[in-house]
């Protein structure tokens, strides 16, 4: 009756919901939120009205809830556990639709001629994935980039018949 769609991280309530007075309205967000609560794998649920304004002086998952509300989310910000996922139709668990770190670091894989394997292990964004593309085919970035390429090792130039590399000083 009170629950007409859950999209991204937030309950959405019936325009009957609206109509309640005041004190209604705290105890079906209450109740709401406690059965959320109770269902595997959903980890945080917060009444979206508490969590809205004063975001830089939110800590944790508030300080993202916070952040991440607009003005048409929900009546009820809900997040999963780690290892679980939020989905609106999709089966497969691909989303990146909460706050919770497993949703918001995505690994990036970049197989490129000339360079090396490995990691890069400060943060990226994925603002860089556009000029590292660009920059690995030799044309120029995008306009509006306003981010570096990721920074990838290059490969030593290799020597003719096994011979070792020679590198300068």
């Amino acid at each position: 009756r009170w629950v007409v769609a859950c999209a991204a991280s937030t309950i959405y309530l019936s325009d009957e919901f609206a109509t309640l007075p005041p004190e209604k309205q705290r105890q079906t967000l209450e109740a709401v939120g406690a059965a959320v609560a109770k269902v595997p794998g959903i980890g945080f649920v917060k009444n979206s009205v508490e969590l809205r304004g004063n975001c830089n002086q939110r800590t944790g998952l508030d300080a993202l809830a916070c952040r991440s509300l607009n003005d048409e989310s929900g009546e009820i910000f809900i997040a999963p556990t780690a290892g679980s996922s939020l989905s609106s139709g999709y089966r497969t668990g691909t989303s990146h639709g909460s706050p919770t770190r497993e949703d918001r670091f995505v690994p990036i894989i970049v197989s490129a001629p000339g360079h090396e394997p490995g990691t890069v292990d400060e943060p990226t964004s994925m603002l860089q994935v556009a000029p590292t593309v660009s920059a690995l085919l030799g044309i120029a970035s995008p306009q509006g980039a306003t981010l570096p390429p990721i920074s990838l090792r290059r490969r030593a130039p290799s020597s003719p018949r096994g011979a070792p590399a020679r590198t300068s000083r």
